[in-house]
């Protein structure tokens, strides 16, 4: 699933947001669907009664989870006498969460003028920069083949020795249909993981997104990055401590754990290693031109053996 990350610029506590959230609810007052002068649903349902909490890499994060939905009457079904066809639901899930000392969103829409509306709908803001976006920064090409370098040299090493963050498979994905075009897996076979990295490397300018498996400290976790920011959490295939708690609490640790640790920490592993030089265009161009090699000698040594 899609997610999007915003901020709070709101100041207030997270019982307070919460309670700001619900107040609003109360005063909200609902629109008519002029055609039959029926009220149009509008609910905000929170999942917990008090906030939960958790510790993400030695960090305390208070959260909640909600269910926001409305009813809206169709501009062009204003008059449809049938109701499904002259009526629509907008329906969207909240992780709402203070971190560091600041208020969150991690909501399942994507970055558009219409999740920052709704947004602010749910909490009644009418000031334009109390909620903005937070955007993921450092999500490119470069980052996906510095990882598939790491799957192709070092299948069997975590990223950083302290990190126990690991990577098992890269999926790489062209254009907004989201087109399988290449695979590269740590368990693969490596003359095929290698024909798929020069796939990858003649075709990074068409890359979208890049489908990223890994475990980070004996958890697993599956999510695609991509450009302009985007992050999608399969939250069905995580395995960790948290796999038998109920939907909304696997849910809400996993994009958590995502949002706050697994994805910073692969940007941050990638930069330092620019800053330590271990990484450098030069290493990149030598390992690009080592796999061009290393299929060459396997073609002519198959030839030959004909």
């Amino acid at each position: 699933m899609i997610y999007s990350k915003w901020i709070d610029n709101s100041n207030v506590s997270l019982d307070d947001l919460i309670n700001n959230i619900k107040v609003n609810k109360q005063n909200h007052i609902r629109e008519i669907d002029a055609f039959d002068n029926t009220p149009l649903n509008y609910e905000v349902d929170f999942v917990y009664e008090e906030n939960q909490f958790t510790i993400i890499n030695g960090k305390d994060v208070y959260y909640n989870y909600l269910q926001f939905n409305y009813e809206y009457v169709k501009n062009h079904e204003a008059v449809n006498p049938r109701r499904e066809k002259r009526i629509s639901t907008y329906a969207m899930n909240v992780i709402i969460f203070n971190y560091e000392g600041k208020n969150h969103y991690i909501c399942n829409k994507r970055y558009n003028n219409s999740t920052l509306k709704n947004l602010r709908k749910l909490v009644g803001y009418k000031k334009d920069l109390t909620i903005t976006e937070q955007r993921v920064l450092g999500i490119k090409t470069d980052l996906f083949i510095w990882m598939t370098h790491y799957l192709i040299d070092n299948p069997d090493d975590f990223l950083e020795k302290d990190s126990e963050t690991k990577l098992l498979k890269l999926t790489s994905f062209k254009g907004q249909t989201k087109d399988k075009l290449a695979e590269i897996s740590g368990s693969g076979e490596k003359i095929l993981n290698m024909l798929t990295t020069l796939l990858f490397l003649f075709e990074n300018k068409e890359i979208s997104s890049v489908k990223v498996e890994l475990t980070r400290f004996q958890e697993y976790f599956s999510l695609t990055l991509g450009e302009k920011s985007y992050v999608d959490i399969d939250v069905n295939e995580y395995r960790g401590a948290e796999y038998f708690e109920m939907a909304e609490t696997i849910e809400s640790i996993v994009v958590l754990k995502c949002f706050i640790d697994v994805i910073p920490s692969l940007i941050i592993m990638f930069s330092d290693e620019l800053d330590s030089k271990k990484w450098t265009p030069r290493k990149e161009n030598k390992f690009f031109t080592g796999i061009g090699r290393t299929l060459s000698k396997k073609i002519n040594e198959s030839l030959r053996n004909k």
